[in-house]
């Protein structure tokens, strides 16, 4: 008898123990929550639309939670015909009234942000190929914003609006001289206090052109030998030539030789390639 006494007590011991912990679950999933929401704020200080819709619905099941064990009552009417109580009427008030909205709407209006571009090379990070000159571009909008390139080969952009972090955007080179990017179609994700390493190179090295004419005549000269080291080609009838430099052979500036039997030899050293302007030279006859 006495077995079986204790036995019942023990099961109405172990009863009330669940009870206890299930009652004490809300209160739990609140402070669980509240400790996801500090997180949240630090990782995620100016969320997105959506990421605050996500925010808003943790918060008001936190404070729902913690005031489920809160004695007393509450009714809260909703809208006509809907009204709640308890618990979820706190959860009505925080999630409908919201009243962390007006608070970080204008932190976040204010909190603007800095993202920095180093400009660099083929060969690597220190490969400063345009130091205190050019332009940096960020495409925030249809027509891009413009930073100065400084001495140390990077570019600042400084009070960018929070409404874009984030976001994705293209960078590119302004520089009088054909400097463009070597990933011109990529896309940049803009950080707080972000910085990336912009990949840079001169293009338009791939090739000079140009007309050779008789300085006596002026008559266009054909077959005139047009020669970069070991790369040559030659002038049509109508004294025109073109001639394509590999990549391996490409450099800003080159030294160009003009050849034709009969003919002075022509040569000019450190041509500018790079500007693509085109060749207009006369040759002369060796007299005799």
């Amino acid at each position: 008898m006495d077995d079986k006494t204790t036995d019942n007590e023990n099961t109405v011991s172990d009863k009330k123990s669940e009870i206890n912990l299930f009652s004490k679950a809300p209160l739990w999933l609140g402070i669980g929550l509240v400790v996801v929401i500090i997180l949240l704020v630090i990782f995620i200080p100016c969320p997105t639309q959506n990421q605050y819709f996500v925010f808003r619905i943790i918060i008001a099941l936190a404070s729902a939670g913690l005031a489920s064990i809160i004695p007393g009552s509450l009714n809260v009417n909703v809208n006509k015909g809907i009204t709640a109580g308890g618990a979820l009427g706190v959860f009505a008030i925080i999630y409908f009234f919201d009243p962390a909205s007006s608070v970080a709407e204008n932190k976040c209006d204010q909190e603007t942000f800095t993202f920095t571009v180093f400009v660099h090379g083929r060969k690597g990070k220190e490969d400063k190929i345009l130091t205190g000159q050019g332009q940096v571009c960020m495409y925030l909008n249809s027509m891009p914003d413009k930073v100065n390139i400084d001495d140390d080969g990077k570019a600042t952009f400084t009070e960018i609006s929070p409404t874009f972090l984030n976001s994705k955007v293209r960078i590119t080179i302004n520089h009088p001289q054909p400097y463009q990017s070597t990933h011109p179609d990529s896309l940049y994700v803009l950080k707080k206090d972000g910085v990336i390493y912009l990949e840079t190179d001169l293009y338009g090295m791939d090739e000079i052109f140009g007309e050779v004419i008789d300085s006596k005549t002026d008559q266009y000269l054909d077959s005139v030998r047009v020669s970069i080291l070991d790369i040559d080609a030659y002038t049509n009838k109508n004294g025109w030539f073109d001639l394509h430099i590999p990549s391996e052979k490409q450099n800003k500036f080159q030294r160009v030789s003009f050849d034709k039997k009969g003919y002075e030899r022509q040569v000019y050293d450190s041509v500018p390639v790079h500007t693509r302007q085109p060749f207009s030279l006369t040759m002369k006859k060796i007299a005799g």
